[in-house]
């Protein structure tokens, strides 16, 4: 005559040793009188803050039961699923008695079910269930059998965690040794779009991962495949996936023979590059790129253009200032010979001579060089402006 639920969760519990003495030191309180009282008038209170919600809980019908089994209620909290046994329990000293606590029919569908990180060539054999019911399924162990020609054969043992109503679970009892996978990953990386504003160069770049499987079967079967989501991509083909545990599950049809299944993932980094900074060989690069806009190409190669001629005006006057200092260095070389020589002998002249050669030769290269560095000047200016207006 025991009333008796049975409840799937995992609440709070402790133990607590109530049949022990314990001694507990109590400090010596005082006499105090206290100041005189003077309660304060009441003014009124502020309005009430809204009570909590209470937890939700819902009653479900009960679960039809084998004959002779007493009718079972199930209660669902936030934490926790009871089934209650609406008649007493009785049983005999010794005795073991089982109770089934749901009774129904539910849908499942065979499928397989491919994870590499569990077998890298054969898929698992999964039942796929779906909870119809209204009540959640505790978590446990199956044992599935299938139905065939000679009776129901058991097929192997499964893990069900806690299955809410309206969830669907894969079930996986078997290596499927009928089915051969080969998988194939790729991944390439390209520049996708680059647009200028504000001086500054916005590159996205995409990268592709493409995950080729390989399947070889002997009869057809629903094929779910396991395969690791790209950090901050999408998924692009197929469309009908979920995701889980940071996973995708990719379902694919499988026929008899050899074929091919591809899962494609894409993401796209942007990078903001100043335009002045840039370094013309990743420029050129650039300017050169069929994945870019006709309008931002050409402004791009432009841009080459305008700083290859900045690059040419900048060596030029760098070509002048070392024939400047070379010419420097002469001068102060025959500086030097013309002390050690006598004064109005040959040698003395024909240094004295070449000092005149050098002095003239460095007066012209000194012009040269200020138009040289007029030149340069511009082109700097140039390829400022073209970028300020871009």
């Amino acid at each position: 005559g025991v009333d008796l639920t049975l409840v799937s969760g995992r609440p709070v519990s402790y133990r607590q040793a109530l049949y022990r003495a314990y001694q507990v030191q109590r400090p010596e309180a005082p006499l105090g009188l206290g100041p005189p009282l003077n309660p304060q008038v009441d003014q009124g209170a502020m309005a009430a803050m809204a009570a909590p919600a209470p937890m939700l809980r819902k009653a479900f019908s009960a679960a039809r039961l084998s004959p002779g089994a007493a009718p079972i209620a199930a209660q669902a909290g936030e934490a926790e699923v009871a089934f209650h046994l609406s008649q007493p329990v009785s049983l005999a000293n010794g005795h073991t008695l089982s109770l089934p606590i749901v009774d129904e029919t539910a849908p499942a569908a065979r499928v397989a079910v491919y994870d590499p990180q569990t077998d890298a060539r054969h898929p698992l054999s999964a039942a796929q269930l779906v909870n119809d019911g209204k009540t959640t399924l505790p978590p446990g162990l199956v044992t599935i059998y299938e139905r065939g020609e000679n009776g129901a054969v058991y097929v192997g043992d499964s893990r069900l965690s806690a299955m809410p109503a309206g969830d669907t679970r894969l079930l996986s009892y078997a290596l499927d040794q009928n089915t051969t996978i080969e998988e194939d990953d790729s991944d390439n990386a390209s520049l996708a779009r680059a647009r200028i504003a504000k001086r500054v160069l916005t590159l996205d770049d995409l990268t592709r991962r493409r995950a080729v499987y390989h399947v070889k079967a002997t009869a057809p079967l629903k094929l779910v495949v396991f395969t690791p989501k790209l950090e901050g991509a999408k998924l692009i083909a197929p469309a009908d996936a979920t995701e889980a545990e940071g996973r995708y599950r990719v379902p694919f049809d499988v026929k008899p023979g050899e074929q091919s299944f591809a899962v494609t993932q894409e993401r796209t980094d942007t990078r903001l590059v100043a335009l002045a900074g840039l370094a013309d060989a990743d420029l050129a690069v650039y300017a050169k790129s069929g994945a870019i806009d006709d309008a931002t190409r050409e402004s791009l190669q432009k841009l080459a253009s305008l700083r290859a001629a900045e690059a040419e005006a900048v060596r030029a006057v760098g070509e002048a200032q070392s024939r400047i200092s070379a010419i420097t260095a002469d001068q102060m070389r025959l500086k030097t010979l013309l002390g050690a020589v006598a004064a109005g002998s040959d040698l003395a002249k024909r240094y004295l001579a070449k000092l005149d050669a050098d002095e003239t030769g460095l007066d012209a290269e000194r012009a040269a060089q200020d138009q040289r560095q007029k030149a340069r000047d511009a082109a700097r200016q140039a390829v400022e402006s073209f970028v300020a207006a871009l």
